[in-house]
């Protein structure tokens, strides 16, 4: 199947297609069989053994397809912030991300209120809280409030993202004329977020997730080089100083962290992510197979909303005895299914919505109907 959306951009879709995959099986095949029987599924331990190990990846590749994720958002920020006012900015990326945000969030609610009642093993240990708290674990994110309070695990990226938003809506305008030093502003930005490390520890604490806004801005400026705008010499500039920076906070607020854990050193991942990134910018891929096409899709859904569909499809069938293969099959089955089905009835939908009513042509004052006097 080509890439019939002229505004698709295929390599970033393949990419798109592929990091989810691995943060599905980390979680699902993974991190629910380790934390429900306090070992490594069979099938798991031969993926470790040959993928992870080898590769020395974090996370069994589930923290690389984060990294990578950063990055695609660096990117795609970059090109879609070439129109369009700040506010327009700003809508269009609420539209894109708060819906199924929050329906997520409303979900998972839902799934822990059932697994109460049902009396089915808790997702990771979520109680039936009211519905208010779980909608403020979105708001806390969103805000800032709170960015360690959470029931849903792959919404501490969102954090991240949120700020970058801000500070790329910031800088916006300088971009469009003069894209490179809007850049190196960008970079400073960040730098300013990330240089009370030294002296304040919350700061520091917040470190654990600001700490890759660096990747964001080698996003954009992987986009520049795309465009021509900047040079192969410029993209290893600012690649290197965005790496070298979160190196720099990480050895500051987590001393050890990026060598330790052998053998899966973070150090790996986070040089792995720009070049495989780089790999597939250079590659000139023009057309997009049907199934990535279709993953790429229902990324951002299948992201967020395979923890709590996948582990309450495990722990029910789990907890009624079914064979574990087939409960681990079954789980991941379910995320898809579900991605799928939020996609296409409720994500599409919505930004079509949104996209006819930023489309919909004003009428010139001279023709408006003259208003009538008060009676």
């Amino acid at each position: 199947m080509g890439a019939a959306n002229k505004s698709l951009i295929p390599f970033i879709h393949i990419l798109r297609g592929v990091a989810p995959l691995l943060v599905v099986w980390a979680h699902l095949g993974g991190a629910w069989y380790a934390g429900t029987h306090k070992a490594v599924l069979p099938v798991f331990a031969t993926f470790r053994e040959w993928f992870s190990t080898p590769l020395r990846l974090t996370g069994d590749g589930a923290h690389l397809a984060v990294m990578v994720f950063f990055i695609i958002s660096g990117f795609i920020i970059s090109h879609v912030g070439q129109t369009g006012s700040r506010i327009d900015f700003i809508l269009r990326r609420s539209v894109r991300i708060l819906p199924t945000l929050f329906l997520t969030i409303s979900i998972t609610w839902l799934i822990a209120v059932c697994s109460e009642t049902l009396g089915i093993t808790p997702f990771y240990g979520n109680k039936a809280q009211s519905a208010g708290d779980y909608i403020a674990t979105a708001l806390s994110y969103i805000f800032a409030i709170d960015y360690r309070r959470s029931a849903l695990g792959p919404v501490w990226s969102l954090y991240v993202e949120f700020i970058f938003y801000g500070i790329f809506a910031i800088w916006m305008m300088v971009a469009r004329p003069r894209p490179v030093l809007a850049t190196i502003g960008m970079l400073a930005s960040v730098a300013m977020i990330l240089a009370p490390v030294i002296f304040s520890q919350y700061a520091a604490d917040q470190a654990t997730f600001t700490g890759y806004l660096p990747f964001f801005i080698i996003g954009r400026a992987m986009y520049l080089y795309q465009r021509s705008t900047l040079s192969l010499g410029g993209l290893v500039g600012i690649t290197t100083a965005s790496i070298a920076m979160l190196f720099w906070v990480f050895e500051q607020t987590r001393p050890g962290y990026l060598t330790g854990d052998v053998p899966f050193e973070p150090i790996v991942t986070y040089i792995a992510a720009p070049i495989i990134f780089f790999a597939a910018l250079k590659a000139n891929i023009e057309r997009v197979p049907a199934p990535l096409m279709f993953l790429g899709n229902i990324s951002y859904a299948l992201y967020l909303i395979h923890e709590p569909i996948g582990n309450f499809a495990m722990n029910a069938l789990f907890d009624a005895g079914v064979e574990l293969n087939i409960v681990v099959a079954a789980g991941i089955a379910a995320s898809f299914i579900t991605a799928a089905i939020v996609t296409l009835y409720f994500e599409r939908p919505i930004q079509k919505l949104a996209r006819n009513l930023r489309s919909r042509p004003k009428v010139p004052a001279n023709l408006q109907s003259p208003q009538l006097p008060a009676s």
